[in-house]
């Protein structure tokens, strides 16, 4: 029997050492476990800081663009309105000179061929001032 008693106390005992062996791994898998959810939980705030950095700077990039096109578009219009009205202007120039010299060249033919030139005259078209260099002064 005292046989028996010393094969169990060192079966328990084995027992108890595996016992410790298997706590002492999971103390250290806790450790381990615990260390990756603090590197995890500091990475994720990071990403969630740039994240917001990066919402906040659309936004204010978004705000800069919805305040600063329309007066660039207005501007361009502007610029634009201005050429069409200082571009009609010269055809209209232009369109006078040619009348008065098509005029001119129609009656030298009828003075070469000794016949009298009708007078050609368009009274729907008025005579205008030379455009000056400034058409439009507007300030946005």
């Amino acid at each position: 029997m005292g046989i028996e008693i010393a094969e169990l106390n060192e079966s328990q005992s084995e027992l108890w050492n595996g016992l410790q062996g298997l706590k002492q791994d999971l103390r250290d898998w806790k450790s381990k476990l615990g260390t990756q959810v603090k590197t995890y939980k500091k990475e994720l705030i990071e990403f969630k800081k740039r994240q917001d950095d990066i919402s906040d700077s659309l936004r204010n990039v978004g705000t800069h663009l919805q305040l600063s096109l329309p007066s660039r578009l207005a501007k361009e219009i502007l610029k634009s309105s201005q050429a069409a009205i200082l571009l009609s202007s010269r055809i209209a120039a232009r369109a006078r000179y040619l009348k008065k010299r098509s005029s001119k060249l129609f009656a030298r033919y009828c003075h070469s061929k000794k016949k009298k030139a009708p007078i050609l005259r368009d009274s729907s078209i008025k005579r205008e001032e030379k455009p000056k260099g400034h058409l439009l002064q507007t300030s946005l």
